[in-house]
Parts: structure tokens; sequence; C-alpha cells
């Protein structure tokens, strides 16, 4: 009988150690895993929302960037009852580089429903004299013009009597808003 006080010593701790596991540690470490995969699952949601504030203003500086080019498309290019005045601009570089504009015809045929309904696109055929290098800048100038679109057909030809100046024919498309309302609308 002198091992039973022997067995209480060493399992009165062992009973005490396994009550302590099983009353506080096992439901304190379950509760610590539960707030543990919450506090993932809240960070993950944070990361998400973090990425679409980051998108929607990425999203909303180009817009403003878009918005600020549309500005600044409007502001470039005339409106079709301002056009003569593009017109006049053309002839003085003309005369500033030296060519002669014979003619300076319209076609209005190039009014294209298909395309976008507050631009137009006026076709001028314009006949030029001077020399290569000349008519060469000059439409280098007129391509840096805000209306300018392209040159849809050329034709240089030269009479041998005045070889240095040549003669051309060309077909330029220009772009313009139809009216001033569409500008200030929008």
């Amino acid at each position: 009988m002198k091992f039973k006080p022997l067995y209480i010593w060493f399992a009165t701790p062992v009973v005490v150690i396994v009550a302590w596991v099983l009353a506080f540690y096992m439901p304190l470490s379950s509760k610590i895993k539960l707030k543990n995969q919450e506090l993932s699952k809240l960070k993950t949601e944070e990361q998400a929302i973090d990425n679409d504030i980051n998108n929607m203003l990425q999203i909303k500086d180009r817009g403003s960037k878009m918005e600020q080019l549309i500005k600044t498309f409007q502001a470039n290019i005339p409106v079709f009852d301002e056009f003569p005045g593009v017109m006049k601009d053309i002839v003085r570089t003309a005369k500033k580089n030296g060519i002669f504009i014979t003619y300076f015809n319209s076609s209005f045929t190039s009014i294209d429903k298909k395309r976008v309904p507050m631009l137009t696109y006026p076709i001028f055929e314009i006949g030029l004299k001077g020399r290569f290098l000349e008519m060469g800048k000059f439409l280098e100038e007129l391509e840096s013009n805000n209306a300018f679109k392209g040159i849809l057909n050329a034709k240089l030809s030269y009479d041998e009597k005045e070889y240095p100046v040549l003669t051309g024919k060309f077909m330029i498309e220009f772009k313009a808003w139809k009216e001033k309302q569409i500008l200030e609308s929008k």
C-alpha cells in the first residue's frame, strides 16, 4: 500500500494537465484557428478591395486623360462655318513658301453619311505651281494643320519651257465640325 500515495502524487499532476488541456487549451486553440481563418479571409477580401479601388482609380485617370484628349481634339478642329479662315491660312502658307495656287475648288460630295455624324470631311482640289522642294515644304506645313486629314490624290507635271517650276494637282481632304452647337453641347 505504500504505492498508493506515490500514484496519487504522479497521477494528480497528470490529471490536472489533461483536465487543463481538455478544458482550456483545446477550446482556445480551436478558437485561435477559427480567428486565424477569419483573419486570412479578411486579408484576401481587403486585397481584393484594394485591387478594385486601384483599378477604379486607373480607369478614372484614363477617363480624365481621354476627356482631355477629346477637348484638345475638339479645340483643334475648326467648325465648317469657320473654314474660310483655314483656307486663307493655306493660301498664306503657300505664298510664304513661294508656291502659286492656280485654283482652289471644293467638292461637297465628300460629306459621307457613314462616317462620324458630328464631323464632315470636305475635299478640295488645289492646283499648285512652284518648285519641287517648295511644294514639299508647303505640303509638310499643310500636314501640320489641325484640319488636315490627308492627300487623296496627287499629280505632278512639268513643262519643259518652265522646267524648274512644276504644276501640281492635289485632292486634299480636311476635317471640320459640322456645327458649332455640337461642340457647345459637349
